[in-house]
């Protein structure tokens, strides 16, 4: 009978730990506080929360928690949907406009709903036409302002086991995170 090697470096067929999931993640997945900026991507585990800075104005008075669940881009393939919680942080004014702009955007879109079905409806009449444009263009609108004015987090990447890469954050703010979390910088 042959003698059996042990599993050694030149072996191509091992299976090596990374893949095994022996191997340890590049960021803690159990501190949501520890995280890295690599590139312009934030590198985290399964839950991060960052510091107290309002991603749109830099400031650190009066902050709200503001916990998103970004995904991958939808026209990215992905068998497997990753899941990753982040706490950033808006100040109290920011997030009162934010609530304000989602009730302007969902009335909009309720009169642009209610134009087209009441031109969709009233297909004899002479103000079918105007009222039909007018519900298209006026969701056209919405919808755009509705995609400018969401958070852009987006998942780009995931390393097994719990490494997320986030990306959607401005310049701006990752310079405001990396200095006051005096964390590690691969930009």
């Amino acid at each position: 009978m042959p003698e059996q090697q042990p599993a050694t470096d030149d072996n191509p067929f091992a299976v090596s730990p990374f893949c095994s999931g022996h191997e340890a993640p590049i960021v803690e997945s159990g501190d949501p506080l520890q995280f890295r900026i690599e590139d312009k991507n934030v590198v985290c585990g399964s839950q991060l929360i960052l510091p107290k800075i309002c991603i749109q104005t830099g400031q650190t008075d009066e902050l709200i928690p503001v916990t998103v669940q970004p995904r991958f881009p939808s026209f990215k393939l992905v068998l497997i949907q990753r899941q990753c919680l982040v706490t950033y942080w808006l100040t109290r004014s920011q997030r009162k406009s934010q609530h304000l702009w989602s009730a302007v955007l969902l009335g909009a879109g309720v009169l642009a709903a209610v134009s087209f079905l009441f031109g969709v409806r009233n297909a004899g009449n002479a103000l079918a036409i105007p009222f039909t444009v007018t519900g298209i263009g006026l969701f056209c609108i919405v919808s755009a302002f509705a995609i400018l004015r969401s958070p852009s987090l987006r998942l780009v990447r995931f390393i097994s086991p719990g490494t997320y890469y986030v990306a959607g954050f401005s310049d701006k703010h990752l310079q405001w995170i990396s200095s006051f979390h005096g964390g590690s910088q691969d930009a």
